[in-house]
């Protein structure tokens, strides 16, 4: 069946990434804590380690709803659960996207629009991950959305 454009993927937070985020960081600092070093290291160490839990958990949870694909590149997120209105971000896919059976990352930075106040333009453009495992969308959503992404990358090519 051909890609027809655009593609529209609904996304759910995933289970599998949030317990593999929980197991690692748990198993870390298990061997930290079983590692004999002195108490100032430790802590020091397992703290550094909640950080990065908790940035790679905020991550996770801040999922876009809805991602709407088009078919030069650019995307649009829709963060809100009633996704009908605006998209929340206008975006372009970067080249560095990967797409695996099993694993979908896709590398988005903000596009600046054409016509904008002067006090926006300013403002940093965002960039973000999303990383998309079996559970986040359907099978054929992920299979089209890897295909979008291999398409992408030899047509750019």
């Amino acid at each position: 069946m051909p890609l027809r454009f655009p593609l529209i993927l609904e996304i759910a937070p995933s289970r599998l990434l949030a317990g593999f985020l929980w197991t690692t960081h748990f198993l870390a600092v298990l061997g930290i804590l079983c590692s004999g070093w002195p108490f100032y290291i430790t802590a020091l160490l397992c703290f550094m380690l909640l950080a990065a839990f908790l940035r790679a958990w905020r991550q996770t949870r801040f999922l876009p709803r809805k991602i709407l694909l088009m078919a030069d590149g650019r995307l649009s997120l829709f963060f809100s659960a009633d996704a009908k209105n605006m998209p929340d971000i206008f975006a372009e896919v970067l080249p560095d996207a990967l797409a695996l059976s099993w694993v979908c990352a896709v590398s988005w930075r903000e596009r600046r629009m054409e016509h904008v106040p002067e006090s926006l333009e300013k403002k940093p453009l965002r960039k973000g991950v999303i990383i998309l495992l079996p559970d986040s969308t359907d099978a054929e959503g992920m299979r089209r959305l890897a295909l979008w992404l291999r398409w992408r990358r030899a047509a750019s090519a």
